[in-house]
């Protein structure tokens, strides 16, 4: 399952193994409509930053653009030869990136949904992509251990971070793009240092496999979910635990934070099958 939070933070959308999207009053948590298009699973969404367009990535190895006023597919892209894993849209609006279990990175415009570039690096499917805020940098985690930080202009492999001991799920590059943020099966978080590659410190606490990391948009707080049936809080700077959150009965498959970080929304498989939304002053 996947979700995310409009820009004016009014609904959210979720997505998981029935081919619709959900979409959510975020304050009263009514359901207001469902978007039919994929045929199968929905693994990633992600909004564009004013909320005008919705990105979906399925199971179907397509790339959905969503109007968000109508409920219509503005275009489907194509091009990966296995299921999306993972779509991140640049804080400008102009930069789709998609990931995906063929391997590859592709970079789109969004406006036009023109294929910018199809970055080959990783040895296995690739499970999480982020973008820098400036739109500089794209990280995306694999299965096969590591993170790849690419030029997102250029497409230039510039570094590889290596460490984990398994299939990293997930990654997040902090507002100001001096931080990236791993999360793994290995069941550790890794903070990175973005400019020089080197390993800021690890974070254990979970006891099964992470499957999601976001940073706060203020950059003080990491957001992590686990396959344990948990949440946890921890502060970016010092890897120190604030709090653990373990109301859901099913592994916790995503968690996001709104931009005033006064609410988190959480969704879990398995047996929960529930979305979860934390009103908390991080």
């Amino acid at each position: 399952m996947s979700v995310a939070i409009s820009p004016n933070q009014k609904t959210l959308v979720s997505g998981g193994l029935d081919p619709e999207i959900g979409v959510w009053d975020l304050l009263t948590g009514k359901l207001l409509r469902t978007l039919k298009g994929h045929p199968g699973g929905i693994w990633s969404i992600a909004y564009s930053p004013d909320g005008k367009i919705l990105i979906s990535g399925g199971q179907d190895k397509t790339i959905k653009v969503w109007d968000t006023y109508t409920g219509n597919v503005l275009r489907t892209l194509t091009g990966h030869s296995n299921a999306i894993s993972s779509v991140a849209i640049g804080r400008k609006g102009k930069i789709l990136a998609s990931g995906s279990w063929d391997g590859t990175i592709k970079s789109w415009d969004l406006q036009t949904g023109n294929l910018l570039q199809t970055l080959t690096g990783h040895l296995s499917s690739v499970t999480s992509v982020a973008i820098s805020s400036n739109e500089q940098i794209l990280a995306s985690g694999s299965a096969d251990s590591t993170i790849i930080a690419w030029n997102l202009r250029t497409g230039e492999l510039f570094r590889i971070f290596k460490g984990h001991t398994n299939a990293v799920s997930s990654v997040a590059i902090s507002h100001d793009g001096q931080k990236l943020v791993s999360g793994c099966v290995d069941q550790t978080i890794r903070v990175w240092e973005m400019p020089t590659g080197g390993l800021l410190r690890t974070l254990a606490g979970h006891s099964e496999r992470i499957t999601s990391v976001t940073i706060s948009p203020s950059g003080k707080v990491l957001i992590s979910s686990s396959a344990d049936m948990s949440l946890k809080l921890w502060n970016l700077q010092t890897g120190d635990l604030h709090q653990t959150l373990s109301e859901h009965s099913g592994l916790v498959n995503s968690v996001v934070i709104n931009q005033d970080e006064q609410i988190l929304v959480s969704c879990s498989g398995g047996n929960d099958k529930t979305i979860k939304i934390w009103t908390k002053k991080l």
